[in-house]
This record gives C-alpha cells, sequence and structure tokens, in this order.
C-alpha cells in the first residue's frame, strides 16, 4: 500500500467520522442510493435474477443493503479502503471486504460496478477505469459519482487546513471531457448526470432549501454521476 493509500485508510479508520458522523453519512447514502436507481431505471437496466453488482468505497455499508433490498435477487459485494468500516458491514451480514480500489486484483465479473464520491481519491483514472472495464460482463454498467468543481474547492482548502491534503489530489484528475476520453475505447453511452449535492442533502432541512433555492441546478456545486455500459 502507497503513502497515498495509507492516508486514506487512515482518514477513514479515524477521522472522517469529524466530518460525517453516521447520521450525517446515512442522510449522504441514501441521496446517493436514491439517484443511482433513478440512473439505472431511466437506461432500463434492471439488476434482476443471478445479478451480480460490485460497490467500491461502501463505507459502512448503508448502500450496499439499501441496493441489495431494492434489488432482491442482486449479490452485491464490496471493496473499501478502511478496516474499521468493514466491522460495521460485517455485523449486516454483508459480503464487504478490506481493499484499495485502486490495486484490488479482481477475478469476478460484474453486471454493475459502481460507487458515490470516490474518484477525487484516485491517483490513476485511465488505469481505474481500465480495470473497471475487466471485471465487466458484455454490456455490464460503469457508474460512479464525483463532485462538483467549486465544491472541490472548498474540499481542498478543507483538507489542506486537516493535512489531508494527500488523499484528495486525485480531483485534479476530474474532467467530463477527460473522462469521456478515458472510457471511450471500452464504453458506450456514456453520459454525464447532475443530482444535486450531496454533502447538501445531509441534512433533511438543508436539503428541502437547496432545492427551493434552485441551487440543484447550478452546475459547479453539484454532483455529477458518470454513466457508461461495455461495449
Amino acid at each position: 500500500m502507497d503513502k497515498w493509500a495509507k492516508k486514506q485508510k487512515e482518514f477513514y479508520d479515524y477521522d472522517f467520522k469529524t466530518i460525517a458522523p453516521p447520521v450525517v453519512e446515512e442522510n449522504i447514502r441514501d441521496f446517493h442510493f436514491k439517484k443511482i436507481v433513478s440512473i439505472l431505471e431511466q437506461n432500463k437496466i434492471s439488476l434482476g435474477m443471478d445479478a451480480f453488482a460490485l460497490e467500491l468505497g461502501y463505507g459502512r455499508g448503508q448502500m450496499m443493503k439499501k441496493m441489495q433490498k431494492h434489488f432482491n435477487h442482486c449479490k452485491v459485494r464490496g471493496f473499501d479502503i478502511s478496516e474499521k468500516n468493514i466491522q460495521f458491514a460485517k455485523k449486516e451480514g454483508l459480503d464487504a471486504h478490506v481493499a484499495d480500489a485502486e490495486t484490488v486484483s479482481i477475478n469476478d465479473k460484474f453486471d454493475l460496478i459502481y460507487g458515490t464520491s470516490i474518484l477525487h481519491h484516485l491517483s490513476d483514472l485511465p488505469n481505474f477505469f481500465n480495470k473497471i472495464s475487466e471485471n465487466l460482463k458484455k454490456c455490464g454498467i460503469l457508474l460512479f459519482g464525483g463532485e462538483g468543481l467549486f465544491y472541490e474547492f472548498l474540499y481542498i482548502i478543507l483538507h489542506k487546513i486537516r493535512k489531508y491534503w494527500e488523499i484528495e489530489k486525485g480531483m485534479l484528475n476530474i474532467s467530463e471531457t477527460c473522462i469521456k476520453e478515458y472510457l471511450s475505447q471500452e464504453f458506450e453511452e456514456i453520459k454525464i448526470y447532475r443530482h444535486g449535492n450531496a454533502f447538501a442533502y445531509s441534512s433533511r432541512k438543508l436539503g428541502n432549501l437547496w432545492n427551493a433555492l434552485g441551487l440543484s441546478k447550478v452546475p459547479s456545486i453539484n454532483d455529477i454521476y458518470i454513466y457508461a455500459k461495455k461495449k
């Protein structure tokens, strides 16, 4: 595990709870879950009998649990860099494992590989997407969330202050144009969706205010979702 990955592990094992305590993370995961289901439905993707999905960066496993319940015939596996997180996921009986998403070796093929707000933690996006392609079945779906540019700027400042900049450097690699270019070799139907800002929806009241003020329509401060189908 390289220095970057060790910093990420340290942050999510011990310090993430100071930014996103359980109730906040639960709301954020619920926000992401609803958006992922919405995008799959818009693209007429169903996860029926024998479907196999992989979640990268599962946190405490809240969304894995929701996905398995919603797609009740789908098996979901998860990888997360935090050893502390796996304790929560294992208590729920989830197929959860500790691994670095960038370096883990996966032998299985999946119908869906998804994750939320992990792209800014990755040092080599082209290589990451190539690995994802290798582990997707033909016509399998890639679905990943990223964060808005202005919000990323605030995140950079926050982590500079907290001295965790190393775990966020990957956000400098995120560009919608570049992401489409990275994916174009192995994927088709590449789409970018905007669905609000996850941290705004970490509070129900703040999320409602965000909607009422029309902020969910402002591109630079809202999260993106990247959808693509393997050729």
